[in-house]
């Protein structure tokens, strides 16, 4: 009786967080993103952002990244780095201004074509058991070779794996632990 009163309580919560819909959405009729003729410069205009309407993560944030700049975001913990990068994809939406590529609010996209036109790389690694070929297919599983050497090259990562005893089909242990960072 216990532990169904408890899983009960515990089955309610998990409903009610598969029932919560999402608010980052994308528009009815959105401005196709071509990555190949988009222009990539990157704009926030008076962008400010609070998590769950608490005090600002970011205020008032303005600049512009053109194609081919290489910037640095450096803070101390909790000051905003990873959320100004979690906003251009959408994984969060600002609370007041605007996020421009292209000279085109990021609102106006389909969100999916936005995600795939965006790439980020996490501060941590994460590599999956495995091989190096299959933690490379999980962006897209129909790549080619030659899609998932392009990927290494230009992660700078194409010569240490022409090192590895397999190349391609090398094991990849849990969480990456037979590679260092």
């Amino acid at each position: 009786f216990m532990a169904y009163t408890r899983s009960n309580s515990s089955i309610k919560r998990v409903r009610e967080v598969f029932e919560t819909k999402n608010t980052i959405i994308s528009p009815i009729n959105p401005i196709p993103i071509d990555m190949l003729n988009t222009p990539n410069d990157i704009e926030f205009k008076n962008v400010s952002f609070a998590y769950n309407n608490s005090k600002n993560a970011i205020e008032n944030l303005n600049i512009k990244i053109e194609p081919g700049q290489v910037i640095g975001i450096i803070g101390g913990t909790g000051s905003g780095k990873s959320s100004i990068v979690n906003l251009i994809p959408r994984f969060y939406d600002v609370t007041e201004g605007e996020i421009l590529i292209g000279g085109t609010n990021i609102k106006e996209y389909d969100l999916k074509e936005l995600r795939k036109f965006v790439s980020i790389v996490p501060q941590n690694n994460m590599l999956f058991e495995g091989t190096i070929e299959e933690n490379l297919r999980w962006r897209n599983e129909y790549a080619t070779e030659d899609d998932i050497v392009l990927a290494l090259k230009i992660a700078q990562a194409y010569e240490f794996v022409k090192e590895q005893p397999d190349y391609l089909k090398s094991k990849v242990l849990r969480n990456g632990s037979n590679f260092s960072g």
